[in-house]
C-alpha cells in the first residue's frame, strides 16, 4: 500500500503549487522513505525524483527533486548516491537555468556525507568548484550552503 498509494501521493503533493502543501510533503516524504525496503529504493524513490528532473519538467520541479535527493541521500545509501544521484547532479549542475544550478550548488552536503571522502574528492568537488565559478552570483552564493558539509567530508590532510 505504501509503494502504490502513499509514496505516489507524496510525490504529487511535493509538486503542488501551494507552498504549504509542498513544504508539508517535503517533511512527510523522508518519513515515508524510512519505511521503504532497501531493495525498493531505486524504483520507489529515485525513479519518481528523476522523473521530476527530466528536461520537460519545470525548474521548480527539478529544484524540489534535487533538494529531496540531498535530504534523502543518507537513507538512499552510498551506492545509489554514487551510481545515480551524482551523475544526475552533474547533469543538472550544467543546466542552462541558473535556478537549477543554484539548487544543485546548495544541495550537495548530504550526498557528500553519504558517499564519503574519495567519491566526494573525485566527483563532487569538481562539480562544486565549477559552480563556485559560475557567472551568476546567486549560484556562487548557494555554494556557501554546501561548503561546510563538503569540507567536513574530507580529512584534514585533504583540506590543505
Amino acid at each position: 500500500y505504501l509503494l502504490d498509494n502513499f509514496l505516489p501521493y507524496a510525490f504529487e503533493l511535493l509538486k503542488d503549487n501551494n507552498v504549504d502543501v509542498c513544504t508539508t510533503a517535503k517533511t512527510a516524504l523522508p518519513k515515508l522513505v524510512e519505511l521503504v525496503k532497501p531493495d525498493q529504493m531505486e524504483t520507489a524513490v529515485l525513479d519518481p525524483l528523476f522523473t521530476m528532473c527530466e528536461a520537460a519538467s519545470s525548474d521548480r520541479s527539478k529544484g524540489l527533486a534535487v533538494e529531496m535527493l540531498n535530504i534523502l541521500a543518507l537513507e538512499l545509501g552510498e551506492r545509489l548516491c554514487k551510481d545515480r544521484i551524482i551523475p544526475q547532479l552533474e547533469t543538472l549542475g550544467t543546466a542552462s537555468s541558473s535556478q537549477v544550478r543554484q539548487v544543485v550548488a546548495a544541495n550537495m552536503g548530504c550526498v557528500a556525507k553519504a558517499v564519503g571522502q574519495d567519491v566526494t574528492i573525485d566527483k563532487l568537488i569538481p562539480l562544486f568548484t565549477a559552480l563556485c565559478k559560475d557567472d551568476v552570483w546567486e549560484v556562487r552564493r548557494a555554494c556557501t550552503e554546501s561548503l561546510c558539509d563538503i569540507g567536513q567530508t574530507v580529512s584534514a590532510n585533504c583540506r590543505t
